[in-house]
């Protein structure tokens, strides 16, 4: 998990001297659960794969699979390598990527806008994706059991992002802001359309201010990506890679 070992690194390098561990109180059974978190201030960003729903009734749970790992892999190559974002984790067909403060190359806010900028901008295949951008307060955590922990960003900023993409255009970045110059600085040229701010009401959250912007721009493949995904685990099954349950019915 290379997101989880970058933000434990992360943590180790700027967070708490040590992490402790509580009980949850339960009388039978008793687990354990760890606490340290670096609480810290940057930037969030939410990339989901619009139209992956319908797609997934078009292909085979293994397709489905090389579908969104396509997907993983260029957005982890354009987000994280050359803005400094941290990957954080693959939610279903979403990406999750976190700028900490701490460390980082430029404002986090910027190399989100950059990110987002870059992915649309290079979308070879044709992905499309709507992503959500806010900045604030946030922690790095360890999260879940002493068993089964990892380490992930927490708090209202990453809800609040994940709302913005979720509630964005294919092709689009919705950006928790009321400052529209930042966002022409990195959002330049005629091939962007940059929508005044407007208030967003996410869903058991306080009204934002919220920037739109569009890539006008859409690159069409001039090839069938479904075909290509179908050839390469067609290919993947011969070589081993994918093996199919005898034993469920058909």
């Amino acid at each position: 998990m290379l997101g989880a070992n970058q933000l434990l690194e992360y943590l180790k390098r700027f967070g708490p001297e040590r992490s402790i561990t509580f009980s949850d109180g339960s009388p039978r059974q008793p687990v354990r659960f760890p606490m340290a978190a670096f609480e810290t201030y940057g930037a969030i960003l939410f990339a989901d794969l619009p139209g992956y729903s319908k797609l997934a009734g078009q292909l085979t749970p293994a397709e489905c699979a090389y579908l969104v790992n396509h997907f993983f892999a260029w957005f982890e190559r354009e987000a994280g390598r050359l803005y400094g974002g941290i990957v954080d984790k693959f939610i279903g067909d979403e990406v999750m990527v976190v700028f900490p403060q701490a460390g980082a190359r430029n404002l986090p806010m910027v190399a989100a806008m950059q990110t987002a900028s870059a992915l649309l901008a290079h979308d070879l295949y044709g992905f499309n994706p709507k992503i959500g951008i806010a900045s604030g307060e946030f922690a790095i955590a360890l999260v879940g059991t002493e068993e089964t922990a990892t380490v992930s960003a927490m708090g209202q900023v990453v809800n609040l992002a994940a709302r913005c993409s979720g509630s964005a255009e294919a092709q689009s970045v919705r950006i928790a802001t009321d400052q529209v110059q930042p966002v022409r600085d990195v959002f330049a040229g005629d091939r962007w359309e940059i929508r005044p701010p407007e208030l967003f009401e996410p869903k058991h959250m306080a009204p934002v201010n919220v920037v739109d912007v569009k890539h006008t721009t859409k690159w069409e493949p001039t090839f069938s990506y479904l075909l290509e995904v179908r050839e390469k685990v067609k290919e993947a099954r011969a070589r081993g890679a994918v093996r199919q349950d005898k034993s469920v019915p058909r």
